[in-house]
């Protein structure tokens, strides 16, 4: 009860303005002077807030109007190439581009001292001077429209993109604050403004734990604040998703932790609540119908109706042992839904990859989840006291904590953990070292079942040419009948002569590639087969080349227009082929004389030909008599 107060006391404090909540930036990642937790550029080969950052890795801060002001600061810039004496560098440049990616500040120099240096821990923690005396002076960029800005840094110019490996930058204090200057004697602070998909964090030590707290906003309009808890991993980042490591579909794979690096960022990370106006929280999805399955395999639907967003699981039950069994039959799989209907795909085949048995008994659960949130954490060597996370809004609960760290040789909690100390510490000494280890949870979920569902396995098998030399000819084509069964017909680009609904078609076909389909339905179900037909016209190759040739040893040259993927095979009677014997030009060398043939046979890709044979003749060479005078 003290831990649900304590998180309610924090959102309360936030919702109404907390006067002394006026930075952001190392406040929310350092709780104390003495805590660890430092931004950082060009680390390795990571590109966060850099000019080099992806869409996912920039630091962005919103404004909602042009009466709002962005007001920021730096401390000191740490150069650590070398990593066991931090020394000051002065080298990093910074820029603001609006969400079209013009620059609209900068670029400059992070300052050193006077404006826009903060040189104490008090000061980052108190903000600007604008609102609180006690704070720094800062820069201040006056927008002149709204949207997702974003602040960007460069190690050695400020306009040429460099990325040096090896030596990052990393930054002892920073503050972003965004005032709403509608009335200028009356700033008002706009928290919940900065944010990031893909933080990249540095402690300055192995051994020093990161304390911070910060709040994820799922894309269906979930808060929730993540305490880290002591965490140790010296230099890291940190991203949200729906799915896991990777998302491949598989649900059950796809969360598990696993050796190397595979986190991708795809939620919205902030250093506060999101500011409520322009984040607001997601509605609390129920599914308003009963689960139905509908289609023909391979293109089955299962469909649900939502009035919110969320994400779905499936299991389909087919080893008849209760629950979803990796590596057998049960087949699993997940993907985010919006509001309304939506078709989750299925192709009819288990999880072995074969299709569904014809009147198999059976069961389809879905799981609609609400806030669903994944933490993969790659390269955390160290963490002895678990996550503590709660839901900010639209609930206020401590939800369930759960992870599989089973392909690592860790522990795996599918129940759920709620431990008011934390949930999911690492089991062993530098058990995160190259490591992703993911933790997930979610803030409600609501199922549902179709159960025994008979599905039907007809199973047409398309006879006929699949290769075709004259698209002016009928083609048959046909499946094998059953009884009771019916059966329509479709082509994609031909035409179909006669009816489309028996179980033999006649088909006309377009040049080039075109697609025949048959759907063989019975009084519970349908299937599909499909067949592809590749037309080429029959060749009609026209010979050139002098049909009369003078005497043996002559040299003539005969040919066709080529065509391509089309091949040639050239013979000749009474000389001898010099050249091109399997291609469109042929060269041949006289060595008889009198009427002689050259025949050319031209082959298309589906091995219908023509051939042309022309008669040449060979003239002896005259005889010159004696010349009487």
């Amino acid at each position: 009860m003290k831990h649900t107060l304590f998180y309610l006391t924090l959102i309360l404090l936030i919702s109404f303005g907390y006067t002394r909540l006026y930075a952001e930036g190392t406040k929310q990642l350092r709780p104390t002077s003495g805590s660890y937790g430092y931004i950082q550029i060009n680390d390795a080969d990571r590109t966060f807030a850099t000019y080099a950052a992806s869409p996912e890795e920039r630091l962005h801060i919103h404004v909602s109007s042009v009466k709002e002001k962005i007001y920021f600061g730096f401390g000191k810039i740490w150069n650590t190439e070398n990593l066991s004496s931090h020394k000051v560098a002065t080298d990093v440049y910074y820029r603001i581009k609006n969400e079209k990616g013009i620059v609209v500040s900068g670029p400059a120099l992070i300052p050193s001292s006077g404006q826009g240096f903060i040189d104490t821990y008090t000061k980052v923690v108190n903000g600007p001077t604008k609102i609180n005396p006690a704070g720094y002076n800062a820069l201040v960029y006056t927008p002149v429209d709204t949207g997702d800005f974003y602040i960007e840094f460069n190690q050695g110019s400020g306009s040429v993109s460099s990325a040096p490996s090896g030596k990052r930058r990393v930054f002892e204090m920073f503050d972003i604050t965004v005032i709403d200057e509608t009335v200028p004697a009356s700033p008002v602070v706009k928290n919940g403004r900065v944010w990031s998909k893909n933080w990249d964090i540095n402690t300055n030590a192995a051994s020093n734990p990161f304390t911070g707290t910060l709040f994820v906003y799922s894309n269906d309009g979930v808060v929730t604040s993540v305490g880290f808890n002591g965490m140790q991993p010296y230099a890291f980042t940190i991203s949200c998703n729906s799915t896991g490591c990777v998302n491949t579909g598989n649900p059950d794979s796809d969360r598990k932790s696993r050796a190397g690096n595979a986190t991708y960022p795809s939620y919205k990370i902030f250093l506060n609540d999101p500011d409520h106006k322009v984040y607001p929280s997601g509605v609390i999805g129920t599914l308003n119908t009963s689960l139905t399955l509908t289609g023909c395999a391979p293109h089955y639907c299962i469909n649900l109706n939502t009035d919110a967003p969320g994400f779905v699981d499936f299991v389909v039950e087919l080893n008849g042992i209760p629950g979803y069994q990796p590596n057998s039959r049960d087949l699993i799989f997940g993907m985010e839904v919006n509001t309304g209907t939506t078709c989750i795909p299925w192709d009819g085949r288990d999880g072995k990859g074969n299709l569904i048995d014809q009147n198999l008994n059976f069961e389809i659960q879905a799981e609609y989840k609400f806030g669903l949130t994944n933490l993969p954490m790659f390269d955390v060597e160290n963490f002895n006291n678990g996550f503590k996370v709660a839901s900010v809004r639209p609930l206020v609960i401590v939800p369930k904590l759960f992870w599989d760290d089973s392909e690592l040789g860790g522990t795996t909690n599918l129940t759920g953990c709620t431990a008011t100390g934390g949930c999911h510490p690492w089991p062993s000494s530098n058990f995160g070292d190259q490591r992703t280890i993911n933790t997930w949870w979610y803030v409600n979920v609501q199922r549902d079942t179709i159960y025994t569902v008979s599905i039907p396995k007809p199973s047409p098998v398309i006879n006929g040419l699949s290769q075709i030399c004259d698209t002016s000819v009928l083609q048959s084509y046909a499946t094998n009948e059953v009884p009771g069964n019916s059966y329509v017909w479709s082509i994609k680009r031909g035409t179909i002569t006669g009816s489309a609904t028996g179980h033999q078609v006649s088909v006309r076909s377009a040049a080039g590639r075109d697609t025949l389909i048959v759907k063989e339905s019975n009084p519970v179900g349908c299937f599909e087969d499909t067949i592809f037909l590749f037309t080429y016209p029959t060749p009609d190759p026209a010979m050139s080349g002098d049909m009369s040739a003078c005497d043996i040893n002559t040299v003539d040259v005969y040919s066709v227009d080529p065509v391509p993927m089309n091949s040639y095979s050239w013979v000749v009677t009474g000389g001898v082929i010099l050249s091109g014997e399997a291609a469109s030009i042929m060269q041949v060398k006289w060595t008889q004389t009198g009427k002689q043939t050259v025949t050319v046979t031209e082959r298309n890709p589906n091995n219908c030909s023509d051939t042309d044979s022309r008669e040449v003749t060979v003239h002896p060479k005259p005889s010159t008599g004696i010349i009487q005078h």
